[in-house]
């Protein structure tokens, strides 16, 4: 709880506040004098307190009140929300409003600040205490100098300002703090996606003024002072612990400013804005609302209380990284970024010239190991996907750069179009594997990436586009890949547009006057590593062929230069050689043990410098070598062709019977057909046919060795024949050899196989037919019957199928007489099959390959004689009774009746039951014994089968009555 006193005049309490209070109005400056200043500091020596925090950032410690002599209790202030009291003299209160500071924003602008007093440029200091002359506006400001190539940010010299003898920490009660950030590498799309660079020293400089007691008046501004530093964390971020405000202590021209870096990076401290970057804006100073600094404990964003929303809105610092060194050698990665904005449309035969200057590029690389990919950027990237190659290219020979020159063609008045966006452009090329980005512009950058869209006036440079450019740059040299800037038009010669160049490009920075004068620059450009030396392509062709068509590329070919220096030929098949004088210049091929030089009009290579051709020399006695001219002013390209040496090999003859659908004829088969084989016939090269054997592995030939590359044909010399059993049902149809024709020998042995295949067609068929033994009394033709091969149809006798040799087929009857006479039938008896091989289990025949097979039927009439006797009584066994001769008269009595049953016909009969009307239901019993005992008889068994003869015998016994 504040406990508030009242003082009223006259009393000792306020004599003594009086005294107490007088020294308390002090200059702003506690530690030293302020240079620029009559005032001295007050001798003030208080200890700072005892749970002051030791933090990293430090702060001028004049910001505070004076704690070495407190005011009374009774003295306090009120709250800045609360009026003073009513018993409080009027010339005691407070005022009513506050006093404004000179000025809250510093003129950034490349001319001299608003001083009377003269700024003396100065090499910049690497230490942040040193004392310097102070000036009456806020020290960031910083003398605008054009920027030198190699460090096109970093200014010569700064306003000076004064620094603080030593700077205290705050305790942490006693401080505000602002943030600034400090960025490096572009790595999203969206505004400010990027990385934080640790390691830059930022400083806070500002004036300031402070009372005693808030009815005090206001001491005078003090001289511009660095009044807190800080350095930049991983993340970028740096705190400035300042002493906070109150209603005793005010800031005015309050600045925070980009002093140093580390290695390896400059700040950016200026940029070119404007509709052709003819102005200069500082980027490397953030002014700040002195009214909107921190109270205590309270943090304030550099960005949420800037004053200066044209020249750094997003109030955050930029570093720019050192560009790559780019190596001297022939056969760089390179990737052509190209402007296709409509202002190159616009000019006249602008993207005509466009195509021209980035196609002669590509062409004076061709034959070198370079490769190459093509992107473009407008307002955003790509612009034209089509005019894009976005995989490096290799230009060792002309596919390639026919490749990249086609998708350049596809650039035109139509689709060149829209604003300038290096942002986009040089972002899609971080990461791309290169040595050097080459960016072709014709103009300031007036549009960024924000997202999936785009941010940017369109029409004129800003500080905002020319940051997020300048990041997505970094990203690229992050790589390392190293970027070259080509400027196109007057707009270069500005001092903005130029400062923008270097800012991606320092060291590395080209210019053409305009569209038509690009086409030296870029040729110029990219020949400046390839002059002075000469380029072998290495190309291996199979068949002997020098064309590019017919060749690929020779990879890992060693070659040495005057018997020395060996160099292997990259994946594209190049390798590239310095040349330091026009004397002749002797290339060898190290020899490999498969591959041998083709030679061209008679010599191991051609030549060309600068597109022309060359003399080339044979080397007497050896064929791997060559001589050409050197020149230290061209690029000499020498295309030497290999082809594989041929190596020993063989072939072989193999021989292959087919049916007439394709299928393989078993061994076993051939053997029963086919009486000779016959023999091959085998050409090498342009000798003459002769005499060969199947299955045997050929290598010589007419006494040499057959080699990889040699030319074999095969025929056939002698056809084969065939059996005498088979001449009538088989023929051989068809002969082939594959491969046909002349056929290049390989170096593998086994795929140097030919096979000669005969088809063979053979008429395999099964005829069914059907017999039957038939009596007068009973007569039946065989045509009645129905007989079927399964699988393949149903006919009467006689009729023929053909069938698959080898495959099992069931053969049945179905059938037979409809018109017979009562208790009448025919069995099947017998299935006879010749030429054919026939199972009576599984009624399944098969024939053999060539083979007519015959299967008959043949079908019995069934034929029972049936007799009735009769004897008096039941004699046991019937045997031993006496039979009733046959018209006896039957008298009263017992009598016993036998049925003698007899199969006279040549199939078996099923008895399915024996029985006598006349009898009745009398019980009969049966027997296939006649003289066995009538106890041993049993009732009728139903499905007996009676064989053909067998005799079956039943009686039944019973009495006659009249």
């Amino acid at each position: 709880m504040r406990v508030r006193r009242t003082l009223r005049p006259g009393t000792a309490w306020a004599a003594a506040a009086a005294l107490i209070v007088a020294p308390l109005v002090v200059a702003p400056i506690v530690s030293a004098a302020a240079p620029g200043t009559d005032d001295a500091p007050a001798a003030v020596a208080a200890a700072a307190p005892a749970a002051q925090e030791q933090a990293a950032p430090v702060v001028a410690d004049e910001a505070q009140p004076a704690a070495a002599a407190p005011a009374p209790a009774a003295q306090e202030a009120p709250a800045a929300d609360e009026p003073a009291e009513a018993s409080q003299p009027a010339t005691q209160e407070a005022p009513a409003t506050r006093e404004a500071p000179a000025s809250d924003t510093a003129a950034v602008a490349p001319a001299s600040p608003a001083s009377d007093e003269p700024s003396t440029p100065a090499a910049e200091s690497s230490s942040s205490s040193a004392a310097a002359p102070a000036s009456s506006k806020a020290g960031a400001q910083r003398a605008a100098a054009p920027a030198s190539e190699a460090a096109p940010n970093e200014e010569a010299a700064s306003e000076p300002v004064a620094a603080a003898a030593a700077i205290t920490p705050l305790a942490a009660g006693d401080r505000g703090t602002v943030t600034v950030r400090v960025l490096l590498d572009r790595n999203g799309s969206s505004t400010e996606a990027a990385t934080g660079y640790a390691g830059a020293t930022v400083e806070l400089v500002a004036k300031t003024r402070s009372r005693a007691y808030w009815y005090d008046f206001w001491s005078n501004w003090s001289a511009s002072s660095v009044r807190a530093t800080c350095v930049s964390t991983s993340t970028g971020l740096c705190s400035l612990d300042v002493a906070p405000v109150t209603y005793l202590f005010q800031y005015s021209e309050v600045s925070v400013n980009l002093v140093s870096t580390g290695a390896g990076v400059t700040r950016l401290s200026q940029v070119g804005t404007g509709s052709s970057g003819g102005s200069l804006t500082t980027v490397d100073v953030i002014n700040l609302d002195g009214d909107k600094m921190p109270k205590a404990n309270k943090t304030a964003k550099a960005e949420d209380i800037t004053s200066d929303s044209t020249n750094n809105p997003r109030a955050v610092f930029s570093v720019v990284r050192n560009n790559p060194s780019l190596s001297g050698k022939c056969g760089l990665k390179l990737g052509l970024l190209m402007d296709v904005s409509g202002s190159i449309a616009d000019s006249t035969d602008g993207v005509k010239n466009l195509k021209n200057a980035a196609k002669a590029f590509v062409s004076a690389l061709q034959g070198t190991p370079s490769q190459v990919l093509i992107r473009n950027f407008a307002d955003s990237s790509p612009a034209v996907e089509s005019a894009e190659v976005g995989t490096l290219t290799s230009v060792a020979t002309q596919g390639g750069v026919t490749t990249l020159n086609n998708a350049i063609d596809q650039l035109n008045n139509s689709n060149v179009t829209g604003a300038t966006n290096w942002d986009a452009g040089l972002y899609r090329m971080r990461n791309a594997g290169l040595d050097a980005v080459v960016i072709v512009t014709d103009g300031v950058p007036t549009y960024r990436m924000r997202g999936n869209s785009t941010s940017g006036p369109g029409n004129s440079a800003t500080a905002d586009v020319v940051q997020h450019a300048n990041w997505s740059a970094n990203a690229v040299k992050a790589g390392p890949q190293s970027i070259i800037a080509v400027g196109v038009g007057s707009d270069f010669a500005k001092l903005g547009a130029d400062l923008n160049l270097k800012l991606l490009a320092a060291g590395q920075v080209y210019k053409a006057s305009d569209l038509g004068a690009l086409k030296s620059t870029l040729t110029s450009l990219a020949q400046q590593n390839c002059k002075g030396t000469v380029n072998i392509v290495k190309r291996v062709t199979a068949s002997g062929t020098t064309t590019e068509a017919a060749s690929t590329p020779g990879v890992g070919f060693t070659f040495k230069q005057n018997d020395a220096g060996a160099k292997a030929t990259d994946n594209n098949g190049a390798v590239s050689f310095d040349v330091t004088s026009s004397a002749a210049q002797k290339f060898t091929e190290v020899a490999q043990p498969d591959y041998e030089i083709v030679p061209q009009n008679g010599k191991p290579a051609s030549c060309t410098a600068d597109g022309a051709s060359v003399t080339v020399n044979a080397v007497a006695g050896d064929a791997n070598s060559f001589t050409v001219a050197g020149s230290t002013t061209k690029t000499i390209t020498c295309v030497v062709y290999n082809k594989p040496k041929p190596k020993d090999t063989s072939l072989t003859i193999k021989h292959a019977w087919v049916d007439e659908n394709g299928a393989a004829i078993p061994a076993a088969d051939l053997s029963d057909i086919v009486a000779n084989d016959g023999n091959p016939a085998l050409k090498v090269n342009t000798g003459t046919a002769a005499a060969a054997t199947y299955g045997a592995t050929v290598s010589t030939w007419s006494g040499s060795a057959l080699k990889a590359g040699d030319t074999a044909t095969v025929t056939v010399g002698t056809a084969p024949s065939l059996k005498s059993a088979y001449t009538g049902s088989c023929t051989v149809q068809s002969v082939a050899v594959t491969p046909s024709g002349a056929t290049a020998l390989v170096a593998a042995a086994a795929d140097n196989a030919f096979l000669v295949t005969h088809t063979l067609k053979c008429t395999t068929q099964l005829t069914l037919i059907k017999q039957v033994e038939t009596t007068t009394d009973v007569p039946a033709a065989a045509t009645l019957w129905d007989l079927t091969v399964t699988g393949k149809g149903t006919g009467k006798t006689g009729t023929s199928y053909p069938v698959t040799p080898g495959v099992a087929y069931g053969i049945s009857e179905s059938g037979g007489p409809s018109n017979l006479a009562a208790n009448t039938n025919f069995e099947l008896t017998n299935v006879v099959c010749s030429n054919g091989s026939y199972d009576a289990g599984t009624q399944k025949v098969t024939v053999s390959r060539g083979k007519s097979a015959n299967c008959t039927f043949t079908n019995s009439l069934l034929r029972l004689e049936v007799t009735k006797t009769a004897y008096a009584g039941t004699p046991d066994p019937l045997s031993n009774g006496t039979e009733l001769a046959s018209g006896s008269p039957i008298f009263t009595g017992q009598y016993t009746w036998l049925f003698t049953i007899k199969n006279t016909g040549k199939a078996p009969i099923k008895l399915t039951s024996v029985s006598d009307p006349q009898l009745g239901n009398v019980a009969v019993t049966c027997s296939t014994n006649k003289s066995a005992a009538l106890a041993t008889w049993g009732a009728f068994s139903g499905n007996s089968v009676l064989p053909t003869g067998g005799t079956y015998y039943c009686k039944a016994t019973g009495a006659v009555t009249r």
